[in-house]
């Protein structure tokens, strides 16, 4: 279980509450129609790099 609870930190600290936010409203305003610039396209992650080495 400690194995899983160190992978599970390692997702959980490279999650930025603003840009979950900023993903979320771009979803919101798309499922209540009012997104009008084309096809839908969200938001995308930034990426950031993992702070441990995943196992294959």
């Amino acid at each position: 279980m400690d194995l899983l609870n160190r992978y599970m930190e390692d997702i959980e600290s490279r999650i930025q509450p603003e840009e979950e936010q900023s993903i979320w409203a771009a979803w919101m305003e798309f499922a209540q129609g009012a997104c009008k610039s084309g096809p839908f396209v969200p938001p995308a992650r930034t990426p950031r790099p993992s702070a441990i080495e995943w196992m294959p």
